[in-house]
C-alpha cells in the first residue's frame, strides 16, 4: 500500500444526515388558528424551498416564537410535495428577519 491509498474500512464515506421522524414547519394560520397553508420560501435563484426543523428550540431560533408551526411526519414530506410543489428542502437553517413572522411581504415567501 502507498502513502496515498487507504484501507477500505478507513476511506472516508460522504456522510449523510440522519433524516428525522418528524419534523417541525412554519405554517400560516386563519384567523380561527386553524392551518391554512404552509410557508415556503424563495431562493436567490427562483427555486422554492420548504423549511423543515428537527427541534422546535431550534425552530424557534430561526423563526421566531410567533411564528406558526406543526409538527409533520417526515415520510408525509412527499404528500407536501404533490400539493404545494417545492424544489428543494432546507433542514435548521436561519430565515432572514425580514421573511419571518410579524413582519410584512417581501415577496421572498410564499
Amino acid at each position: 500500500m502507498t502513502g496515498s491509498e487507504q484501507p477500505d474500512h478507513q476511506r472516508s464515506e460522504p456522510r449523510r444526515q440522519a433524516v428525522p421522524p418528524v419534523v417541525y414547519l412554519p405554517v400560516v394560520v386563519d384567523e380561527d388558528g386553524e392551518i391554512a397553508d404552509i410557508r415556503m420560501i424563495r431562493l436567490g435563484d427562483g427555486r422554492v424551498a420548504l423549511c423543515a426543523y428537527t427541534a422546535l428550540d431550534r425552530f424557534i431560533a430561526c423563526w421566531g416564537e410567533h411564528q406558526p408551526w406543526m409538527l409533520v411526519q417526515t415520510a408525509h414530506i412527499g404528500q407536501i410535495n404533490e400539493t404545494k410543489p417545492f424544489e428543494g428542502k432546507l433542514l435548521d437553517v436561519l430565515v432572514p428577519e425580514p421573511i419571518r413572522s410579524g413582519h410584512p411581504p417581501t415577496g421572498n415567501d410564499r
